[in-house]
Parts: structure tokens; C-alpha cells; sequence
């Protein structure tokens, strides 16, 4: 009596998140550009500026890219080039995928980037698939752009333990999942 209706406010809330965080990454970004790197920044650190082109080469056509989509290809393919441009040699782990009910079953294809040595290594991942309402740019793209950063830069150095990187397909909501490979 004379209550308001409790109002779920994980619901009001959903999907403001990322955006916003996309949208302060475009802002730093920008007055970067603007106003040129900040005092002691050198050749040769983490740029998130070349990191934000990657993001915007890679989702160029700023189309949805589901898993075992053609758009989805696409972006793969992008990915591979620019491994290859720095000088890896990505491989593709194909395979069939399925949820945990084994109800929703996709082609993914995995890329692989592993070191020459053996032992330890230190992988970064991320996964490129999008969901199909949307582009992708904050789930994972600027995960994958990040990566290609990390590359880009540790590409002639080497490390105590090697580094790697693994980016996935499949992952996204309602979408096969990578751990479920049959």
C-alpha cells in the first residue's frame, strides 16, 4: 500500500557501462591528438592512440561481426595480416564449438600467435567475435587492439618468460564458447 514498484536497476543500468568507458578512451584519445604526448612520453612505450587506429582498421565498416559470420572473416583476416605485418606467424585453430547444452553450435576459429621457444610463456588474450547488434569496438576490439599494440612493441624483445597471444572466437553472449571445443 502507497509502495513505489521496487525497480530493477541492474536493468536501467545495462549497457551504459562500456560505452562510456569507449567514450572516455575516444576523449583521451583525441586531446592527445590534440594537444600532442604527454611530458616524458618516449618512442617504443604502449600507445593508446596507435592502439584506438588499430581498433578502427580492424572495425572499419563498423558492421556487427558474429561468430562464423562473413563480417566476422573479415576482421579475423585483418587481425592475421597485422600479425604478419610485425613479423609473427599466426595460425588458425579451427574447430566446432557448442554452449553448455550443446543447443548452439558454431564454426570458430581461433588465431594463435606462440613464441619460437618452449617452457613458460606469457599469454595475452582476447576475442574478436561481436555480438550480432553491434560492432564490437568495447567487447573485445579494443581488447584485440591492445594486443596488436603489445605486438607491435614486443616484437623484437625478448623476456624471461616468452609472450604469446591467443584471440578467441566465439566468446560473446549467447554465443558458442571456446571452452566447450569438441
Amino acid at each position: 500500500r502507497g509502495r513505489a514498484a521496487p525497480t530493477n536497476r541492474r536493468r536501467n543500468g545495462e549497457g551504459r557501462v562500456a560505452p562510456a568507458l569507449l567514450l572516455v578512451l575516444v576523449g583521451v584519445v583525441i586531446h592527445h591528438r590534440r594537444n600532442g604526448p604527454p611530458p616524458g612520453a618516449t618512442p617504443g612505450r604502449f600507445s593508446a592512440a596507435e592502439a584506438f587506429d588499430e581498433l578502427k582498421a580492424l572495425l572499419a565498416e563498423g558492421v556487427p561481426h558474429p561468430v562464423d559470420s562473413a563480417a566476422n572473416h573479415v576482421v579475423r583476416d585483418r587481425i592475421i595480416q597485422r600479425f604478419r605485418d610485425f613479423g609473427y606467424s599466426p595460425v588458425i585453430q579451427r574447430a566446432r564449438a557448442c554452449d553448455h547444452r550443446g543447443s548452439k553450435c558454431a564454426n570458430v576459429e581461433n588465431i594463435v600467435v606462440l613464441p619460437p621457444t618452449s617452457g613458460d610463456i606469457v599469454l595475452g588474450v582476447a576475442h574478436y567475435d561481436s555480438v550480432p547488434a553491434g560492432p564490437g569496438a568495447s567487447d573485445d576490439g579494443m581488447g584485440v587492439a591492445t594486443m596488436l599494440e603489445c605486438a607491435r612493441l614486443l616484437r623484437n624483445t625478448r623476456s624471461r618468460n616468452p609472450i604469446g597471444f591467443l584471440i578467441t572466437d566465439g566468446e560473446v553472449h549467447d554465443a558458442p564458447t571456446t571452452t566447450n571445443i569438441k
